[in-house]
């Protein structure tokens, strides 16, 4: 189907209102064009992510306040690494979509950069919309990487690592945590 069939036919069906993003990846479809910028699964996803953004950010603080809870309450850190399978790695992802959709062009923020090892990240974040939603869901992961530090004996050291490493630490597996002086002198000589 070429392009100009293409304007055709969705003009005869009455579509409107498909932003310019949308009839250029609609036209590269139709071109055969799949690897098209950002592809389709990137779009429909960020469509679908858009659609939940209301019900997203009206749930955030309560959300969050469960899910510290929830952190707070792990007594090993194996329950603390089975706690990331499940509502507070689900929540940072769908969190992380947000953000996308965000950026997609629907709910402008400010992009903030945000540091999970500063003290006070995510902590009574007074933001609204996404980015304060984004705040609160990094007081989560920072009350995450916290328990992490308090269960295993590792403390900030833990800031290091990424969440996989992190994992590991949790089951037992500390050979990671040899990486951690080199990463914290090159973030440091960043800092300065």
């Amino acid at each position: 189907m070429s392009e100009d069939t293409l304007d055709e036919w969705y003009a005869s069906l009455g579509v409107t209102g498909l932003t310019p993003a949308a009839w250029s990846l609609l036209r590269a479809v139709a071109r055969g064009d799949t690897g098209a910028p950002g592809g389709v699964r990137g779009w429909l996803r960020t469509r679908a992510y858009r659609r939940r953004l209301p019900e997203f950010l009206a749930l955030g603080d309560e959300r969050c306040g469960e899910m510290r809870d929830m952190i707070a309450r792990v007594r090993t850190p194996e329950e603390l690494a089975l706690l990331w399978q499940g509502p507070v790695g689900g929540y940072l992802h769908l969190a992380a979509g947000m953000v996308r959709a965000s950026k997609a062009g629907e709910y402008p923020g400010d992009h903030r950069r945000l540091e999970i090892a500063a003290p006070g990240c995510g902590e009574d974040a007074p933001g609204d919309g996404v980015w304060g939603e984004v705040e609160r869901a990094f007081g989560v992961f920072r009350a995450y990487w916290l328990r992490a530090g308090e269960l295993s004996g590792h403390g900030g050291d833990l800031f290091f690592l990424p969440q996989e490493e992190l994992s590991w630490v949790l089951c037992g597996d500390e050979e990671v945590l040899a990486a951690v002086p080199q990463r914290r002198a090159a973030y440091e000589g960043r800092a300065r």
